[in-house]
């Protein structure tokens, strides 16, 4: 009899789980999907982003090859490498091919970055000044370049330092388990006594926030 009680407890628990499960699985999933849209397009970003120095590179190319300014844009446009930065040329390209100044055509070109404002300002100048512009996009790719080679070195250091920190904050509380599986007495002798269990809560918060303000410093380093 207790079994069968125990097992129709069992079975409600289970279907009230699930009820509760099948209520917030909607919310869960739109958080999910939102969540994926937010990666996919910082991943976009991050790979048209790349892609700048090698546009200015392109376009310079094309310049000194005789081209006009806003028709190198649009070779550059259909460059193989440089897929992530298409849909971003594709409105200025149209805006253009409709009889648009072009000057007027590049403020369909979305900048989110400073990078690509630094490439956008220096195409507009180019169009309105004249001037040396192949020499001025292979400035500005080169200045991109080291841009970019500074930004990977900082997230590099940034990467050491947490590890660092993490393995700071974790190797006291690792100890402490290694030294408690050889020797149990040591658990006894910690928390057997108030002083004891005020060491240790005192150890691990310290521990605790020693981890937060490290991830806090390397969180304010921004390439």
């Amino acid at each position: 009899m207790g079994a069968a009680a125990a097992a129709a407890s069992a079975t409600v628990a289970g279907m009230l789980a699930l009820r509760r499960l099948a209520a917030v699985a909607p919310q869960l999933g739109r958080r999910l999907r939102g969540r994926l849209v937010r990666v996919g397009q910082r991943w976009a970003q991050r790979r048209a982003e790349s892609q700048l120095p090698l546009l200015a590179e392109v376009v310079a190319r094309e310049l000194r090859a005789g081209t006009p300014l806003p028709q190198a844009v649009v070779e550059a446009s259909l460059h193989p490498d440089l897929t992530g930065l298409r849909p971003q040329l594709v409105p200025v390209v149209r805006r253009w091919h409709g009889g648009e100044e072009f000057v007027a055509c590049l403020a369909a070109w979305p900048a989110p970055s400073e990078a690509a404002q630094l490439l956008l300002a220096a195409l507009r100048l180019g169009a309105d000044a004249g001037g040396d512009r192949a020499r001025l996009l292979e400035q500005v790719a080169a200045t991109l370049h080291e841009r970019m080679a500074l930004r990977a070195e900082l997230h590099s250091a940034a990467a050491q330092a947490r590890s660092s920190a993490l393995l700071l904050s974790t190797a006291p509380v690792a100890f402490g388990v290694l030294f408690l599986a050889v020797d149990p007495g040591l658990g006894r002798v910690a928390l057997g006594s108030v002083a004891g269990r005020v060491c240790v809560g005192v150890g691990l918060v310290l521990g605790a926030v020693g981890w937060w303000w490290g991830a806090m410093l390397i969180g304010r380093v921004r390439p």
